[in-house]
């Protein structure tokens, strides 16, 4: 599965991209990648396959900017791979809405930048 997404501001750290394809990586469930030209993107995981218990709230300004309630969203997070630990970004996720996408800041709900995949969030 393919889909274009409009980002309604850049992610953090990966420049002025606000044109994304998302690309579900084939034979691992719930792993995509969000490409912002072929072969050249960040890994992401749906957070509804892996994170049963991750419940993030979000704010309704980046709900209505991708016009969607908080019960339509697909939520993705980041992963990193670094010092041989895969980590997840909680702290901002990726909220999609049809087309429509945004990497959100969940300030004040405890959320980390770097959570051990392992550690069954």
């Amino acid at each position: 599965m393919t889909r274009q997404l409009s980002f309604i501001a850049p992610m953090s750290g990966l420049g002025e991209n606000i044109t994304y394809q998302l690309e579900e990586v084939e034979g691992a469930d719930g792993l995509y990648r969000f490409e912002w030209e072929p072969g050249v993107g960040v890994y992401a995981l749906a957070a509804a396959d892996h994170l049963p218990t991750y419940q993030p709230e979000f704010d309704e300004l980046d709900l209505e900017a991708i016009g969607a309630a908080a019960d339509e969203v697909e939520v993705f997070v980041i992963a990193n791979s670094g010092a041989g630990e895969l980590t997840v970004n909680l702290l901002a996720p990726v909220i999609v809405f049809e087309d429509r996408a945004l990497q959100v800041i969940l300030d004040g709900q405890g959320f980390p930048v770097r959570a051990p995949l392992a550690a069954g969030v």
